[in-house]
């Protein structure tokens, strides 16, 4: 009787298939968890673009808040509101949108209603476009 002891090549290949088949699920999740942190910080980028659009606007005085739709190359070019320029110039690869409405009230302005629209590629490889926007009020505290 001639009895061998060892691993033969089948168990060998069937253990490495379970070995596989174990591993794959976590090296997505890894993979899926950079996406998601690419994607935060684009979203993140955007955010700040934005907030510092709005917050350069609100903090001039009322009457040099211009109503209007500002385009991205407005703000990029260094838009002018109360003859100093926006200062904050966003990269290019952010698509930035500026409106300034007028709000009245027995044809006085009391309001204006300020949007800031910030447009960004959602992740590196990607070719969808999202989006972030905020809004305020200010009022004029003249009156």
């Amino acid at each position: 009787m001639n009895s061998k002891s060892g691993i033969s090549l089948i168990e060998i290949v069937v253990a490495i298939g379970l070995l596989a088949a174990v591993l794959a699920p976590v090296f997505l999740i890894f993979s899926s968890g950079n996406r998601n942190m690419e994607m935060t910080e684009a979203e993140f980028r955007a955010h700040n673009c934005a907030i510092e659009i709005m917050e350069q606007i609100i903090s001039l005085p009322y009457k040099h808040i211009k109503s209007g739709t500002y385009t991205s190359s407005d703000v990029k070019n260094g838009l002018n509101f109360a003859n100093s320029a926006i200062l904050y110039k966003i990269s290019e690869n952010y698509e930035s949108e500026l409106k300034v409405e007028d709000m009245k009230e027995k044809g006085k302005s009391i309001f204006k209603k300020v949007s800031v629209k910030v447009s960004y590629q959602a992740t590196k490889n990607s070719a969808s476009k999202r989006s972030f926007t905020i809004k305020t009020m200010v009022a004029n505290e003249t009156n």
